[in-house]
């Protein structure tokens, strides 16, 4: 069946046009997979910047439960092309074979390690605005804020989640097969990383071909906003709350493990956890930093691998100038 494409058109898997005089506009793409029987993974970010002529990469390759290769730079060329990161991105290539439904990955990191992985989408195509399964036929669409704008002209954002198999390796003769679950986004328009998220938890998790979700709870310095999507037998509700306690360990930004409770737009609520196994640190623009963590989740009584992203606040939001400037005492 081929994948419900909400209000994108398969053009939308490629390359798009900058908008005119936007300096902050610029392409982006994740995939991100786990397998947490074997304890393998890959996380890959790349942002395509036109104003600036640049490409920017964070990518992480996991063996066995351990950061075996890493590279980032925010300073590579800007290559022509149609596939956001077709030719490849310093060590990363991502093709798509078919789109919003197949694709594939291959890394080559600087000290040997490889992956070699195909994502399998078995989501519909998630974004902001669609109104979820749940909300009935004739519910209109909902514009849920993200991280960044992508509800106006000439911006989007979408996102899957699937199946991934493959080989993943140290390059100095330890390899294994990998059969684990991994999520791909795809945004373009505006954004500005030393603004684009004061704090974050977001949650990527899958259970099996009939179950995953994507949450995010996003502080700002004026707001929280909250969106997300649990996927049942292919049937998409909306996330209207999340809660998600992180353990922080004594560096002060690594998560441990995570607790939470998720409540969609049907009113249903559920318990999820998390343990972490590894995870990796990247900076951007602007002071951004944010670490990411891969491991076992568990969501009622399923058990199932995914992501944990967590950005530790590191100045007051406005309630906390608030309080503060009522207890004002004349200190510097």
């Amino acid at each position: 069946m081929p994948p419900r494409l909400g209000p994108f058109t398969v053009a939308d898997a490629a390359r798009h046009d900058p908008t005119p005089g936007v300096e902050r506009w610029q392409e982006t793409a994740m995939l991100s997979w786990y397998d947490a029987r074997t304890r393998c993974g890959g996380y890959h970010h790349v942002d395509l910047q036109p104003a600036a002529d640049r490409s920017c990469l964070w990518s992480w390759t996991v063996l066995d439960g351990a950061v075996a290769g890493k590279f980032q730079s925010l300073n590579l060329p800007l290559r022509p092309g149609t596939e956001v990161v077709d030719p490849p991105v310093g060590p990363t290539r991502v093709r798509t074979i078919e789109p919003f439904a197949r694709y594939q990955l291959a890394v080559a990191q600087p000290g040997g390690a490889t992956e070699d992985v195909d994502l399998e989408v078995v989501t519909p195509v998630l974004h902001h605005a669609m109104p979820g399964d749940d909300a009935g036929p004739d519910a209109p669409e909902r514009e849920h804020r993200g991280a960044a704008d992508y509800g106006s002209a000439g911006t989007g954002h979408y996102e899957v989640l699937g199946r991934v198999r493959g080989t993943v390796s140290d390059g100095r003769g330890t390899t294994r097969e990998v059969d684990g679950w991994g999520f791909h986004d795809h945004s373009w328009g505006p954004r500005t990383y030393g603004g684009l998220t004061a704090t974050h938890r977001w949650v990527h998790m899958a259970f099996g071909p009939d179950l995953q979700a994507s949450l995010y709870s996003i502080g700002t310095d004026t707001d929280r906003r909250v969106y997300g999507f649990v996927v049942r037998d292919g049937r998409v509700s909306r996330v209207a709350d999340v809660e998600v306690e992180v353990t922080i360990a004594t560096d002060g930004h690594t998560p441990r493990r995570c607790a939470g409770e998720l409540r969609d737009t049907a009113g249903r609520s559920q318990a999820f956890t998390g343990e972490v196994h590894v995870a990796s640190v990247s900076t951007h623009d602007g002071g951004y930093f944010v670490t990411d963590a891969y491991g076992e989740f568990r969501l009622g009584d399923r058990v199932g691998s995914g992501l944990l992203a967590v950005r530790e606040r590191a100045t007051p939001s406005a309630e906390h100038r608030r309080v503060l400037g009522e207890h004002d005492t004349g200190s510097p």
